[in-house]
């Protein structure tokens, strides 16, 4: 750990660097827009000094309500160069619960896209007293093309354009940051108890977790790689593993506002993209294309899944249709987030989520009392304690210490279990057991098995009561195009991979499954449902 505490830096460092040894490398890539690394950085330093001049001061919580766009790091490394805190809001929550984020974060600022929906929200913020101002990001990036000349937007009071905030010679004051300490982002998260938080974030997380990363990730080439950037940036994934790592390594970041499968194999062929990470179900989107062949998969650098269990079969029907391994890694908001990742081998347990990643501990300990580790290969809640675990939860220090265990490892809420080698696995979300009669019930186990069927796309596995076993596993699942499966095929399919207790009494099936804005398939989404149903 003191080695850590030695080299401790900002993620901001890495950008400098990257800028000063390839200026001309392209840096952001959207839409027909490519800025370089010398014109973003030049852009960063200009926002810095705008953001001094409308009264931001260190420690100051400046909010960013954006798809991925430019404007979106731009406003990120502009915050974190002059000691302001980012806290990036998922631009899909209904107004009543963005304005709640707004007030709970105390941001001074919220920086915005010129999308209709996005304004009204800002417009209500602003008349509600939870911002101060509101910066207006041209969703176009016409304010951010070099010698543009169109024509200012009409603004509501209380908000400025961000060209207005870019109109100066980039030189913003200097601000003394301690890494360790001083805070980088407030990172909205459901914690390890579902309910709304967020976690404090320093600089030195950030920047440890990049390196990290890029130690587990050791094929990366400097100033070659081309990320495509499917994940949202305001998801802790996209953040760290696209945004933060992809600068590090002076990669282009191919930018996508939303995904689209189609969109996406398009920019991978013609900006030649060698890294990609992804949740689970963009995998499942590239294996039920027709043209997805068409990507040089091969060349890649690295596939990389994370965000939820990457299901067995996915991966395999990958690894046997394109020749690339999909790389497992697992982590949280709380840390940073990477806490393992899949050793850059070709052997290793299909299941697994990897080993820790270098200065992280892992352990296994019991739920009912995490004092106490346990052994190789038995089950129970993954705790964890490293270099880029968050400082604790923004104004909320019982549920920090609720979290914390009295040695230092943070519960992460997930059941795993780890082998004699190290490699982990993850058995289920300690809140989405399900208890059946007694029995522990782990729905990704469930699911694995639902997704070995040759028809099937994607599915999720719930409990629901049940009047007899107090819960019962309900499965929702989805086909692959031009397949036809009912439940009563499904169920003898599984006879043979299931016990009858795992068995899901129930069966829907559905065009598609509810998804989350970072692309996660939401159990949570499927049980609020079922309530709805119930009631």
């Amino acid at each position: 750990m003191a080695s850590y505490r030695e080299e401790a830096g900002s993620p901001v460092t890495l950008f400098t660097r990257s800028a000063s040894r390839y200026p001309e490398r392209n840096c952001l890539s959207f839409g027909g827009l490519t800025l370089s690394y010398a014109q973003t950085l030049d852009l960063v330093q200009r926002a810095a000094a705008g953001l001094q001049a409308h009264g931001l001061r260190k420690a100051d919580r400046i909010a960013l309500l954006l798809p991925n766009h430019p404007g979106f790091v731009i406003g990120y490394y502009a915050a974190l160069q002059i000691g302001a805190v980012a806290v990036a809001i998922n631009p899909l929550y209904p107004t009543r619960m963005i304005a709640t984020q707004l007030h709970n974060s105390g941001a001074r600022v919220l920086v915005v896209a010129d999308l209709p929906g996005l304004l009204e929200t800002a417009s209500a913020c602003l008349e509600q007293g939870v911002v101060e101002s509101v910066i207006v990001v041209r969703m176009d990036a016409s304010d951010l093309r070099s010698g543009a000349d169109s024509p200012a937007p009409a603004l509501a009071p209380r908000m400025v354009s961000l060209a207005s905030i870019l109109a100066n010679a980039g030189h913003p004051q200097a601000v003394a940051i301690d890494p360790l300490e001083d805070l980088a982002a407030l990172q909205a998260t459901g914690g390890t108890t579902g309910t709304p938080k967020f976690a404090m974030l320093t600089h030195n997380n950030f920047w440890i977790n990049t390196q990290q990363a890029r130690l587990m990730m050791s094929g990366l080439r400097e100033g070659k790689e081309v990320f495509l950037v499917p994940l949202p940036l305001f998801h802790i994934t996209g953040t760290t593993l696209l945004m933060h790592l992809g600068l590090a390594v002076a990669a282009e970041l191919v930018l996508m506002p939303k995904f689209d499968i189609g969109a996406a194999i398009t920019l991978c062929i013609e900006r030649g993209v060698t890294n990609l990470a992804a949740v689970p179900t963009i995998y499942t989107a590239f294996l039920d294309h027709p043209d997805a062949d068409k990507v040089n998969w091969r060349g890649m650098t690295q596939v990389m899944a994370g965000g939820g269990p990457l299901p067995p079969e996915t991966g395999v029907r990958f690894l046997e249709r394109f020749g690339v391994r999909i790389r497992q890694g697992y982590g949280l908001s709380e840390c940073s987030p990477g806490l393992t990742m899949m050793p850059d081998c070709a052997d290793g347990p299909v299941n697994s989520i990897g080993i820790p990643i270098p200065g992280t501990q892992i352990q296994i300990r019991d739920p009912a009392d995490p004092a106490r580790v346990l052994p190789a290969g038995e089950a129970g809640e993954i705790c964890a304690t490293g270099p880029q675990v968050m400082k604790g939860y923004w104004n909320l220090p019982e549920e920090t210490q609720a979290v914390m265990t009295a040695d230092g490892f943070l519960r992460t809420g997930d059941i795993g279990k780890m082998d004699a080698n190290g490699f982990i696995e993850i058995v289920d979300r300690l809140k989405d057991v399900i208890i059946a009669s007694g029995y522990k019930l782990f729905p990704t186990a469930i699911e694995a098995a639902v997704c070995e069927h040759p028809a099937v796309s994607e599915v999720a596995v719930i409990g629901v009561p049940d009047p007899y076993r107090g819960e019962t596993a309900k499965a929702f699942y989805s086909l692959r195009p031009g397949a036809a499966l009912d439940a009563d095929e499904l169920r003898i399919f599984l006879s043979g991979r299931l016990s009858p207790m795992e068995m899901p009494k129930l069966f829907e099936m559905r065009e598609a499954l509810p998804k989350t804005a970072a692309g996660k398939i939401s159990r949570l989404a499927l049980r609020e449902e079922e309530r709805e149903k119930a009631r």
